[in-house]
């Protein structure tokens, strides 16, 4: 690893402040419930009110407990968070992973438990308490299923990125749609986009969200297509079915640097990571691609910026995690970043942020590098892997799954912070 000097105030401090930043409201972790190597925040997704931290190596119960995995959901009230509920596995089972991928929209929670075989728990939240109403599992075609979780109203999407059909071309890919009729979720679509192939992965990372226009819209990353090149596939829900509407890739694509890894899709913007992008020569250095909904026609989409450290070092991952806390706001996780505070902290992490204002040169409309985000209030921590999971929405959450908490190793923690609302171009343009 090459070390990197930052300074605290570029870890942490927003670059233009006319951009008001998510505010810091609390760090979150398992309490009572620490152990050492539970991952908190591993499995990690939130909405408007709610952040819901999976804990895949957390204690679930039982007599005597064992460490098969939790999930804690957070809820906002005012300035603070408390925690609601801590869910816990139907059956616990040491190592069994609950909670390493979760999904969370209103009042439903969708949770990945991989003991035995992997499975979808869906929890409802009825009468102030989250309630398991229903088990999804794979098919005989799936493989990694449940890896990545897309959850929105009615609509649940599971990807597989290794499904693999009969005959047919190995890992491929495919993303599962349920749809909600009441409180049961039946399953509506197999979705494995327009071009098959071996090793594509159609289904490493989902995004759901809907466009200005209303219509429901799904982003669907294929980080091993092309050799590794990667690829994220926009397909939209017409009320008969899900259409591919574009595949968007690269000019400049690199070998294996696994565009689309993760994804992150708000209203008419997409935004995508490429953490093992060679950047200046720096391998595994990474970057993140933002394209927005412009056009017309066969290709609406079109690239708008190409996201990166301006001084990347060898393996830092810029874009292993993105998040879009609005259309013009955009957070990217460096989580294997060396930070330098007095001390130098290796693989503590960082959450880059990024506002589309005004270029200070020009006026013209750009992204604009914003500064860090974080607690302003806690020096960096060696090993943490600092932005490693992030959640969107307007209470953001920054996952530190790799942390030290009150001494107990590998604990993790969470980072909640709260959008004010407050946004406005940095600079006097006309």
């Amino acid at each position: 690893m090459i070390a990197r000097k930052l300074t605290l105030a570029s870890v942490l401090a927003a670059a233009m402040p006319a951009h008001a930043a998510p505010a810091f409201l609390q760090r979150l972790d398992a309490g009572a419930n620490l152990i050492e190597n539970a991952a908190y925040g591993y499995g990690l997704s939130g909405d408007e009110a709610r952040i819901a931290a999976g804990e895949p190596g957390g204690l679930s119960g039982g007599a005597p407990a064992v460490a098969g995995g939790a999930v804690e959901i957070w809820r906002r009230e005012g300035s603070a968070l408390v925690r609601e509920q801590r869910v816990l596995p139907p059956v616990p089972t040491t190592a069994g992973l609950f909670g390493v991928r979760t999904a969370l929209s209103g009042d439903w929670l969708a949770v990945l438990d991989t003991s035995g075989g992997e499975r979808v728990h869906q929890y409802l939240r009825a009468g102030g308490v989250w309630s398991l109403q229903q088990t999804l599992t794979p098919g005989p075609d799936d493989g990694s299923w449940g890896i990545a979780l897309g959850l929105l109203d009615d609509c649940l999407v599971v990807g597989s990125p290794g499904y693999t059909p009969g005959a047919g071309a190995s890992s491929s890919g495919a993303v599962h749609r349920y749809r909600r009729s009441g409180t049961t979720w039946v399953e509506q679509a197999l979705i494995t986009g327009l071009d098959d192939a071996a090793n594509r992965t159609f289904g490493d990372a989902v995004a759901l969200d809907r466009r200005s226009d209303g219509v429901l819209q799904l982003a669907v990353g294929a980080g091993g297509r092309n050799q590794g090149n990667g690829a994220v596939y926009v397909l939209r829900d017409d009320g008969a079915g899900w259409l591919q509407e574009q595949r968007l890739q690269l000019a400049d694509a690199q070998l294996d640097e696994r565009l689309g890894s993760a994804v992150a899709l708000r209203g008419d913007t997409l935004l995508a990571g490429a953490p093992q992008a060679t950047m200046s020569m720096q391998a595994l250095a990474g970057r993140a691609v933002v394209w927005r909904r412009t056009g017309s026609g066969d290709f609406p989409w079109v690239h708008d910026a190409t996201l990166a450290d301006p001084a990347p070092a060898q393996g830092d991952k810029f874009g292993q995690s993105v998040a879009l806390v609005r259309e013009d706001e955009a957070l990217v996780g460096v989580p294997w970043r060396d930070v330098v505070v007095i001390a130098s902290y290796a693989d503590a992490g960082a959450v880059k942020r990024y506002v589309h204002g005004r270029s200070t040169s020009t006026c013209a409309p750009a992204w604009l590098d914003a500064g860090g985000l974080g607690n302003p209030a806690a020096l960096p921590q060696a090993g943490a892997l600092y932005g490693g999971t992030l959640a969107r929405g307007r209470l953001v959450g920054i996952g530190a799954i790799a942390a030290t908490v009150q001494s107990t190793a590998a604990a993790g923690f969470v980072d909640a912070l709260y959008e004010d609302g407050v946004f406005a171009d940095a600079f006097d343009c006309p």
